[in-house]
């Protein structure tokens, strides 16, 4: 296994630029987390800060996809950047300091720039590193944002407290430069593949991902575990503060939990070498996640729910840290872009749904029991999950990377 030390410049100003945007957007989305629960405006508002964040992964999937393969990695990340530092300048201002079209609409605008960029960056690693040190990098970016995601989430718990919302987009955008400085600092560029022979405007990511027997059953898996737990992100902030009672900067830092398990997951996730490893972690990760969802439903102070955190933070690395390199391995090198994007979408769209279905959840049957329901409902639906692509993954090698065969034309 390659030391951090051996990886070359590029690889490290992107695990940098990665890690310096996971600690802003988890910053950035626990103020406003708690900006609309100071509101008032109860779970239906969470939800919809939420599914705000989640549509333009859905509606792009495929402008996305089709950018990240054809055009220069530069010029789409700095404006994909640029985008996310208005979005957060808005988010500063004072008309978005309660929940309305016109917050809703910034944090639009701040997911789509980062639904063109997250493709991007997921292609450069091959291009960077190579294919045989895929898994690695996706377990070395797990560790920084391990550390990242908390120290944004508990300096946001922070400034809540002391200075109310306001100002932590104004650190967000501040930090977006910093990320854009160091993607424009990338010598690596992916400047858009030669149009494949017989390409059509057809050819899509959801076409390469039905025709693979692996990927495929994930892609539903792991849709269908976002729908049935992704509505506890929801109620999961009224948990905390109000059954709990917990602070905002407990809160915040609750997310330190969440990282100790997703730190101790990445040094798994890194020795990840095969699809059959890849596809057992994804099985044991998300189930697992399922279990702890009925384990928190049962907590009674805010320590043993932070325990529990921490199990899902490792639950949920294991098997997340699997999906990405999954997808991007089988698929071939011109299409990446489009399946990675397709990937992105589809899990935001089973989200949107599970968002809007948690919000009435917390409304109708509380937080405690919307995290039973949701984890009773998930181990089931990740067993089928794994009885279909295990065994697929054991027999099967990539698909056919034979990019001139027919594809059908109902693809995305």
């Amino acid at each position: 296994m390659t030391s951090f030390r051996e990886l070359p410049r590029d690889a490290w100003l992107l695990l940098i630029a990665r890690g310096i945007f996971s600690m802003l957007e988890s910053l950035l989305l626990v103020a406003l987390i708690l900006r609309v629960e100071s509101s008032g405006a109860g779970t239906l508002a969470n939800a919809g800060l939420m599914i705000s964040m989640a549509i333009p992964a859905v509606v792009t999937m495929r402008w996305a996809g089709r950018v990240a393969d054809h055009a220069d990695s530069r010029w789409i990340l700095t404006w994909a950047i640029l985008a996310e530092v208005i979005a957060c300048l808005v988010l500063a201002t004072s008309v978005t300091l309660d929940p309305g079209w016109i917050m809703y609409g910034a944090c639009v605008v701040f997911q789509a720039g980062y639904s063109f960029a997250n493709p991007v960056w997921m292609i450069l690693i091959p291009k960077i590193v190579g294919e045989t040190k895929v898994q690695q990098i996706a377990g070395a970016q797990m560790l920084i944002t391990s550390l990242a995601t908390p120290a944004g989430a508990g300096i946001a718990g922070v400034l809540v407290d002391l200075v109310g919302t306001q100002i932590v987009p104004v650190i967000a955008a501040g930090l977006l430069v910093v990320v854009g400085i160091l993607a424009r600092s990338i010598r690596t560029r992916h400047k858009g593949e030669a149009e494949i022979e017989n390409e059509t405007r057809e050819t899509g990511g959801m076409a390469s991902i039905r025709r693979d027997r692996v990927l495929l059953p994930v892609l539903i898996g792991g849709m269908m575990i976002g729908l049935v737990v992704g509505g506890v992100n929801v109620v999961e902030v009224f948990l905390v503060r109000e059954d709990l009672g917990a602070s905002a900067t407990l809160y915040g830092l609750s997310e330190v939990f969440f990282a100790v398990g997703t730190a101790v997951a990445s040094l798994i996730v890194m020795r990840l070498a095969t699809d059959l490893n890849r596809t057992w972690a994804i099985t044991l990760g998300f189930g697992g996640i399922g279990l702890v969802c009925v384990a928190i439903s049962q907590v009674g102070n805010f320590y043993v729910y932070a325990g529990l955190l921490t199990l899902i933070g490792l639950c949920n690395a294991v098997g997340s840290g699997a999906v990405g390199p999954l997808f991007l391995l089988r698929t071939p090198e011109p299409l990446r872009g489009r399946v990675l994007a397709t990937l992105n979408g589809m899990f935001s769209s089973a989200s949107i749904v599970a968002l809007f279905l948690g919000g009435l959840a917390g409304a109708w049957l509380g937080p405690r029991t919307t995290f039973l329901v949701a984890g009773l409902l998930a181990v089931p639906v990740i067993a089928v999950m794994g009885i279909v692509s295990i065994p697929a993954s054991r027999r099967d090698g990539p698909p056919d990377m034979d990019l001139r065969d027919n594809i059908p034309s109902t693809a995305l």
